[in-house]
């Protein structure tokens, strides 16, 4: 095996100038060559050089007319020409060969955390040999890459383009733990929310306007925002889920995303009130083309979220 090692070893330092013996053999010319490898003829032969130095023998006579084989550059060509034209066929066949498809989802932390990823079983099953990859961030339709196969964000209906579906409309309510809850029967309506020091606000970036935030949650209820209490500021919902769940205080909850942590009981409805805007989720597939795969999976999140939509 050590002598194996060292004969790839070797071979390694002298793929690339072997491929471009055989191609200038089979040119007949520098510059054919050169125009076929889709480099410099300067650096074609800088390449034959290498590989002269390195084997200590002259491969090439330069004529006028082009290069002509000496006999050790014969010699090496009757050795690595079928070896080495195989090996490149078969690498070829195997680049074109079946390739593993990969879709891309972009998509806000909440929204693949608290529904794409509990998923994530059954879209795998659905798309079965297809490699999924979710990209979050907190705005995904300004961070997106060229790659996204489907875009999923909170926007505004006015903006929604006609290629974009609304998945579930933005619906929230307040949540908080079951021993908050019982712990705080007082708290009975938005009014009585206004003093509380245990909010949990979200801090979401200045140019971001499509989440409702605990200010525009109370002017629903023709409350003044002004007269809140302190509450605790965190940079992302799902640490907020988090806090409240150890019932460190209230949180809004946007239905679609947190019931399935209500139905476990890690939450609760704390009142009965929501707080509907003309904001929602939405899905678009990505700018570089819609494969069966990607399709398949749009029209499936659509169905699954419809519950939510109106």
């Amino acid at each position: 095996m050590a002598d194996q090692g060292n004969s790839y070893a070797n071979l390694a330092r002298n793929a690339a100038d072997l491929c471009a013996f055989l191609i200038v053999c089979e040119q007949g010319q520098l510059s054919a060559a050169a125009r076929e490898m889709k480099i410099t003829q300067p650096s074609l032969s800088q390449r034959i050089r290498n590989l002269e130095q390195s084997l200590g023998k002259t491969l090439f006579e330069r004529t006028p007319k082009g290069v002509v084989l000496t006999r050790d550059g014969h010699a090496l060509q009757r050795q690595l020409h079928d070896p080495l034209t195989e090996l490149a066929t078969r690498f070829q066949s195997f680049c074109d060969g079946p390739k593993q498809e990969r879709l891309l989802i972009s998509a806000d932390f909440a929204f693949a955390y608290f529904w794409l990823l509990p998923r994530m079983p059954e879209i795998r099953q659905k798309l079965g040999q297809v490699d999924i990859c979710i990209l979050t961030s907190q705005e995904p339709k300004v961070d997106r890459v060229p790659e996204t196969d489907l875009l999923i964000y909170m926007g505004s209906a006015s903006q929604a383009g006609p290629e974009e579906t609304m998945l579930m409309r933005e619906k929230v309510g307040v949540v908080c733990s079951p021993d908050f809850k019982a712990a705080h029967p007082e708290i009975r309506t938005p009014a009585d929310l206004m003093q509380t020091p245990q909010l949990l606000h979200l801090n979401t970036p200045s140019r971001t306007k499509f989440w409702c935030s605990w200010s525009e949650w109370f002017s629903h209820w023709q409350l003044d925002p002004s007269k809140l209490g302190k509450g605790l500021i965190l940079s992302s919902y799902e640490i907020i889920v988090r806090a409240a769940t150890d019932s460190q205080g209230v949180a809004l909850g946007w239905r679609g995303l947190i019931d399935e942590t209500v139905e476990k009981g890690e939450l609760a409805f704390l009142m009965p009130e929501t707080c509907e805007t003309d904001r929602g989720y939405y899905i678009v597939a990505g700018e570089r083309g819609t494969s069966p795969a990607v399709q398949d999976l749009h029209d499936w999140i659509v169905q699954e979220t419809g519950i939510w939509r109106d």
